[in-house]
């Protein structure tokens, strides 16, 4: 069934390939794209940002950062990044692959890999970047490893299919190579005994279930458990896989017609949402969904249940080659799901999927309980500790078997909370993973009935694949179809959760429209605040962004935190450097440990990066344990750099850090492995690592490094003799390693000549190699051997190095459970800790690099006053952007503000909601003076002419519902922004129930700025001495005659003048003719004659002394609450109060 309406809408449109477009590829982080032409050409396309969580944020704004030319005589067929993004492999028509990198900013071609006879029509790298495979029209898949100093060597060359082969895919895991054919069938490829074998073949024929005609393209879902193909029969096939040791169960399980009316070139599984895109030759994109349908026990796949979401006519001008899916980063997940697509009129287009209700989820997660014998029940929250007194509560009245959480703090107080009976479980903040919790979430058809719509931003995804995550490392099960229930429970201290039209109506996220790309990284709140250097920062400033807190204490301990650091510049400074060396992959680190365990091994899990092979698991731990002493060295460098500073949020984390004995934890890394241990990417230099990691204490240890040691010195010595005995052909040759062979001999061929040695070769090897030498692979440019010596050798060196790793593997074992038990929930919490620190730097840097920002007053009790307050995107894209004041308290809960269309308005309304936000976050705002009572919720109410529609209801009708959910959940503590609203159908009906609303909000005394056309709103200030008028003001060019007008979007006192006839001197600016402007000019007088002016009320008796008397007592109020807070001197007091007198009487 279809969740909810959907429908592509193409954001950017990417022109500049003079020839089709063959292919697409986005980077690994998703920040570039690659397309390749029938031009010759590569490109490489993004956009300029100022932080690398810019990338791919706002619509629009991509171009061509880089054109790759030169190196192809053909067209560029296809192209792969390399895992780690560093390297681009690009396969053409003129028989070779490119392998690309970046240096100082220029792409140069760094190896060119020959050997195909014809047309090179497929390149993809496998997940750890080790392996490369190519396939083409000679009917072969090529295999290939890298090398260092950036050179490829061939592992195997298969020829298994009868006609050419259009393209290959890896599996998820690494451990499988798709490939498909104009032959009509599919092959799977697996390793076996150092050689690539064909463990599976899915013939063509109707007979065998298979495609009836050329197979052009193959995916696999982000788990690996299905395939999908597309054919030139019109059809896409899903196909249920289960992999075992050089084996591979594979059986269809549904065939898909009727989506293409042509052939169907391309199709790709989102990893984000498990989506399934298919393009082809007559124009169209197709977007399905695809969930597996599985029962309890995973061996049984049965079936895909797949429904058609979005259907897009006429996407393209010409046949579509190609779509793909940009990789999701779980920290941005609000960006929503983006599809890229490649045709044969050469544009890309980018695509943005979009739901009608689209939820922006924030990622900052804690605690999730689970009920296992009533079914399982995730319970979510913020990792904040406030308001855990009640969450305790709730949990000790339900049947609580265990406690999921992510923070020693919280662990400790919840050890302590819940009875003896439930069990604690300490668990990586990497597995609240939130795009994976949403995916398993929607799979598994989950209830979410009590989750009310509105709170999406509330984030419960990540909490629900952590408890997934610890089903099935725990236990080995896995939660089955709506057998988990999600609940929310509100958390005291936090203001409630930014409704999500309220979050794109203050662009906290999404983009303002417009702008230049230097204006770029200004275009949401997020991106101009966030200046964070750690993933965990980031994703800290994301939740409060979308949950601010609202306890005072909290705030002011971050802006005490906050001003300490913009003091003492060079402390900060030192900050500042000691998070830059923080690692960037420390979550993934805790979370490989916590999956490493030995209780675990039987589930076969593999972190990400690891090469296959036995020595799997002990790669892992390895870069594991040496990413837990790279991050415990980074925490002692920032422990060392706050030691000036004094304020509670630094002497807590300095606290933890001297209590969870960072010292020893180093001591014991010291103690365990070699000092000079680093990553090594190199094949042997790999295998040397796991090798020698440990230091030594083991006996046989030591005699099987001795083993190893002496058998690859023996190869050496081998090379040395061939060199001396054969000096004319082999003085240049080389020793190589490669994983799957070992040792074995490189001997390039002399340029420019066969030379005897090359037509030797080709006739007779032995005539060619000393006695007992063998040839592996001729390159062309060079020969691959090795002889019966070297092969004795590669035996000893293998069998030394499986024994070493299997006691490097039982030791690690144990060093890892000790790891867990001792140390890690410690590290996790100061990884917390430092990611709030990261965040309060990155506002510290915010209010040192911009200008006229200043801390804002907390209280609990008084006014909400801003003093030249400006709007903190627009002010960086208007070069004299005029500040405005706000006074909002007892004496003026509402107020409405006139004006002119484009005297800024919305903009006024938008800075007061946008300068709570950061206020609330514990950042200083852009104004000389702000002084708030922390709100629970912002409210954005707006025009219906901006909602749009969802298909069911008018944007009318949308717009009343947030209306009256705004009544329904406003308060005293709430702040109301209503911008131009109840625009129906009748002026006189929409100013009637305008007037209803604002009479509303002034009984609810929740503090509210509506922006509006009708004046006669106005007339509220005569009735209620709790509303005031303001205007932004403008004045016309001309008086007489309306030539134009001048805004000076300065907010001042009182209603507009009513015979002043901006929207008549608006049409004439924008080019009218002027016989339209003469008439409506003559028609405004006729009207302005009829209509009435007096106003709707009379003026109560006594007002004006009524609203001099609530000005006064909220001005005493607001003395007395700056006094108690103790930050500011009497001077300071006074001269904020005499700022505070002036907006308040102006």
């Amino acid at each position: 069934m279809m969740e909810a309406e959907r429908h592509l809408r193409p954001y950017c449109q990417l022109e500049g390939h003079s020839d089709r477009v063959w292919y697409v590829a986005w980077s690994p982080s998703g920040d570039c794209l690659a397309s390749c032409s029938g031009d010759k050409t590569v490109k490489i396309w993004g956009q300029q940002q100022t932080s690398a969580d810019d990338a791919c944020d706002s619509e629009g704004a991509w171009k061509c950062l880089h054109t790759l030319e030169g190196s192809h005589s053909g067209t560029v067929r296809s192209c792969c990044w390399s895992p780690n993004g560093k390297y681009l492999a690009t396969a053409s028509f003129d028989k070779t692959v490119v392998i690309w990198t970046e240096y100082d900013g220029e792409w140069d071609a760094v190896a060119v890999l020959e050997g195909h006879d014809s047309e090179v029509k497929g390149v993809a790298w496998n997940p750890n970047g080790f392996l490369l495979a190519t396939c083409g029209r000679d009917k072969t898949v090529w295999f290939w490893e890298s090398q260092p100093q950036d050179e490829y060597d061939v592992v195997d060359v298969k020829h298994g299919h009868s006609q050419d082969v259009k393209s290959v895919r890896w599996h998820p895991s690494g451990e499988m190579l798709a490939s498909v054919s104009y032959d009509d069938s599919i092959k799977l490829w697996m390793e076996s005994d150092d050689e690539w074998i064909c463990v599976k073949t899915l013939p063509g024929g109707a007979m065998e279930n298979g495609h009836t005609s050329t197979v052009w393209d193959v995916c696999f879902d982000s788990d690996g458990c299905f395939m999908a193909t597309c054919s030139d029969d019109l059809t896409v096939k899903i196909w249920s896989l289960r992999l075992s040791h050089e084996n591979v169960e594979c059986h269809l399980v549904k065939t898909l017609s009727g989506l293409h009316e042509r052939t169907i070139y391309s199709v790709d599984w989102s990893t984000m949402n498990g989506f399934l895109a298919t393009a082809g030759a007559d124009n169209r994109i197709n977007i399905l969904s695809a969930m597996d349908s599985k029962g309890t026990d995973e061996s049984q796949r049965k079936d895909v249940e797949t429904a058609v979401q979005v259907q897009q006519l006429q996407a393209h001008k010409q046949d579509i080659n190609c779509v793909r899916w940009r990789p999701q980063d779980p920290t941005r997940e609000e960006l929503g799901a983006v599809l890229a697509s490649a045709s044969d009129d050469g544009t890309i287009i980018l695509w943005k999927i979009l739901s009608a209700q689209k939820k922006m989820l924030s990622v900052q997660v804690g605690l999730a309980a689970i009920e296992l014998e009533c079914g399982y029940k995730v319970y979510v929250g913020d990792c904040a500790l406030h308001g855990l007194e009640l969450w305790l509560q709730e949990w000790c009245q339900k049947r609580i078997s265990g406690v999921v959480v992510a923070s020693e703090r919280i662990s400790k107080l919840v050890t302590h909370a819940l009875p003896e009976d439930v069990e604690v479980f300490h668990i990586s903040p990497g597995q609240f993973d939130c795009a994976r919790g949403r995916d398993r979430l929607e799979k598994s058809s989950m209830s979410q009935e009590e989750l009310p719509d509105a709170l999406a931003v509330f984030n419960y995804h990540g909490s629900v694949n952590a408890l997934f995550d610890f089903m099935e490392l725990s236990y080995g099960l896995s939660p089955h179809n709506k057998s988990i229930q999600v609940h929310q429970i509100h958390v005291e201290g936090l203001m409630d959760p930014i409704l999500v039209h309220c979050q794109e109506s203050l662009n906290v996220f999404n983009a303002i429209p417009g702008g230049t790309e230097e204006e770029k990284g200004a275009q949401s709140l997020f991106h101009m605040m966030n200046r964070t250097h750690t993933k965990g920062g980031a994703r800290l400033l994301r939740s409060n962004l979308c949950q601010p807190p609202m306890d005072v204490s909290i705030m002011r301990g971050r802006q005490e935190a906050v001003s300490e650091m913009v003091e003492e510049e060079q402390g900060f400074v030192q900050v500042l450097t000691a998070l830059q060396n923080v690692p960037d992959d420390a979550e993934r680190v805790f979370k490989n440990i916590c999956l490493h365990m030995d209780h675990r091994k039987q589930l076969g899990i593999r972190g990400s990066g690891a090469r296959p092979g036995p020595d799997n698991k002990v790669t892992r731990l390895t870069l594991g344990f040496l990413g837990l002493k790279m991050f415990s060295e980074s925490l002692q460098v920032l422990r060392n750099a706050l030691d000036p500073f004094r304020s509670d949020v630094f002497r807590k984390f300095k606290d933890t850090m001297d209590q969870a004995g960072g010292g020893e934890l180093l001591e014991f890394f010291g103690s365990l492995f070699s000092e000079n241990l680093t990553t090594q990417k190199a094949a042997f230099m790999s295998r040397s690592q796991q090798i020698f990691a440990l230091n030594s204490g083991h006996p046989l240890l030591d005699v099987y490094r001795k083993t190893f040691c002496d058998a690859t010195e023996g190869v050496h010595e081998l090379a040395n003799v061939c060199k001396v005995q054969n000096p004319r052909d082999f003085a240049n040759l080389s020793v190589r390693y490669a994983e799957q062979r070992g040792f074995f001999f490189h001997i390039p061929i002399p340029h420019g000549q066969p030379h005897a040695f090359l037509e030797n070769y080709q006739g007779d090897t032995h005539n060619a190699l000393p006695q007992g030498f063998v040839v592996l692979v001729n390159q062309g440019k060079a020969v691959q051997c090795t002889c019966d010596e070297a092969n004795a050798l590669n035996m000893r060196i293998a069998t030394a190095a499986k024994d070493c790793i299997a006691i490097t593997e039982e030791i690690l074992d144990d060093k890892c459970g000790y790891i867990v038990e001792n140390f890690l929930s410690q590290l996790v919490s100061m990884y917390e800790a430092i990611s709030e620190i990261d965040m309060l730097a990155g506002f510290a840097l915010l209010a040192t690099q911009k200008q006229g920002y200043s801390r804002p007053v907390v209280t609990t009790y008084g006014p909400f006053v801003i003093q030249d307050g400006r709007h903190p995107m627009m002010e960086e894209r208007i070069e004299e952007y005029q500040s405005n004041d706000t006074w909002i308290c007892e004496d003026s809960t509402v107020q409405v503000i006139t004006g002119p269309n484009l005297a800024g308005k919305s903009t006024f309304l938008k800075q007061n909601g946008l300068l709570v936000l950061m206020a609330q976050c514990g950042s200083f705002v852009p104004a000389s003076f702000m002084c708030l009572t922390p709100f629970k919720n912002i409210i954005v109410l707006k025009d219906s002419v901006h909602l749009g529609t969802t298909g069911i209801s008018s944007s009318t009708q949308q717009s009343m519902k947030q209306i009256a959910h705004a009544i329904q959940h406003a308060s005293k503590q709430s702040l109301i922004l209503a911008d131009e609203i109840c625009n129906t159908s009748s002026s006189l009906y929409d100013t009637a129930l305008c007037w209803a609303i604002a009479e509303e909000f002034l009984i609810l005394q929740c503090k509210t700025l509506i922006a509006t056309h009708a004046t006669q709103l106005c007339s509220l200030s005569q009735l209620y001495p709790q509303c005031r008028c303001f205007t932004l003001s403008a004045r016309k060019t001309s008086q007489d005659n309306d030539y134009g007008i001048e805004y000076t979007r300065k907010l001042r006192r009182g209603r507009p003048h009513e015979s002043e006839r901006y929207g008549i001197a608006l049409a004439q600016n924008l080019g009218f003719p002027p016989d339209v402007i003469e008439t409506a000019r003559n028609m405004a007088s006729i009207l302005e004659h009829q209509i009435s002016r007096k106003v709707l009320v009379e003026p109560l008796p006594g007002l004006h002394q009524e609203t001099v008397a609530f000005g006064m007592s909220s001005q005493v109020a607001c003395i007395k609450e700056m006094f108690s807070s103790g930050d500011f001197t009497p001077e300071d007091v006074f001269e904020s109060l005499s700022k505070i007198h002036t907006s308040s009487s102006s």
